[in-house]
């Protein structure tokens, strides 16, 4: 363990950041929905910032790269966008292009596939919608805090967002194609990114499911599908994998297992904390760390002298 600790001291990590929408705020919707976003303009300032204090953006493979040949990782970081929301390509790229970051997008396949359940923004225009069918008043803050509380009954009771939304909101029928076509990449767009030198396209599942749950044969067939759909659509190899909700109680060591046996060079959860040189024993439950609106690097080199977080990134 003296090791990855002198490797924090001197500053020798790299840390990845999780990002889902890079979307403006938008001041008519609910806040509590959007708390995935990242605006563009916030998203470049970051950039121009860390870079300004000589930080260096890595893809993916070069991190990969930088591990297996044991080269160093000071003051370096990847980005990650998980999911494959629309945006990605209609308002970030613009930004990853002129910047010239790399940026991993992970693709959960029901997401093109039009199979996905959007539930949390059905959600969101049901909420407004009762409002307005009942003369309530529109008052963005309490239909934020009644949202809010349904949604945490979702996540608490239900699996089924056809069963939640006959029980809560029987009038209200979702066009669940529509969100798709509203917030998803479709397959010719994923296939452009693909093409563009600053993207690589990871695999996320096919359904966003909690993998640790399923068993073993279907949690396989999720993570498998998902790859090989990707690699037949944009005809490249998908070598890079994000477990779906990523914490130790989503996925562990089985699962970083069948990352490993199908090939993956990477696999990243979403337990908080840096990656170091002693990561590339563990390439595929690397940490990340959630990029949130205004982020600051001094969250990453603050935590250099804890070494709590050098523990949590070595052992999830």
């Amino acid at each position: 363990m003296i090791d990855p600790l002198i490797h924090a001291l001197k500053g020798n990590y790299s840390s990845i950041l999780m990002l889902h929408r890079i979307s403006s705020i938008k001041p008519d919707a609910l806040p509590a929905n959007q708390n995935m976003n990242v605006s563009p303009d916030e998203l470049a300032d970051f950039i121009t910032n860390v870079k300004r204090r000589g930080w260096v953006f890595l893809s993916l493979d070069e991190m990969y790269e930088r591990l297996v040949n044991k080269k160093k990782l000071s003051k370096t970081l990847v980005l990650t966008a998980d999911d494959g929301y629309r945006d990605n390509l209609t308002e970030g790229l613009e930004v990853i292009s002129a910047y010239k970051v790399p940026l991993c997008v992970y693709v959960t396949t029901s997401f093109p596939d039009k199979t996905a359940k959007l539930w949390w923004y059905a959600l969101e225009d049901a909420v407004c919608y009762d409002a307005k069918k009942n003369d309530k008043d529109y008052d963005i803050g309490l239909m934020n805090e009644r949202f809010i509380k349904l949604r945490s009954k979702y996540l608490e009771s239900y699996t089924n967002p056809e069963k939640y939304f006959s029980d809560y909101f029987p009038t209200f029928e979702p066009d669940w194609n529509s969100y798709c076509e509203k917030y998803c990449l479709k397959w010719d767009e994923i296939v452009f990114l693909s093409k563009n030198p600053q993207i690589t396209i990871g695999a996320h599942t096919v359904n966003h499911a909690c993998l640790q749950a399923l068993t073993y044969h279907d949690a396989w067939k999720e993570i498998e599908n998902s790859k090989t759909k990707i690699q037949d659509k944009i005809s490249l190899r998908v070598e890079h994998f994000c477990y779906p909700f990523g914490g130790s109680d989503e996925a562990s060591s089985r699962e970083y297992n069948m990352a490993t046996e199908m090939g993956f060079k990477t696999a990243t959860t979403t337990v908080g904390g840096n990656v170091f040189p002693e990561h590339k024993d563990r390439l595929t439950s690397l940490p990340r760390y959630i990029y949130k609106q205004s982020y600051k690097i001094g969250y990453l080199s603050g935590l250099k002298q804890n070494a709590k977080y050098v523990l949590k990134s070595l052992y999830v």
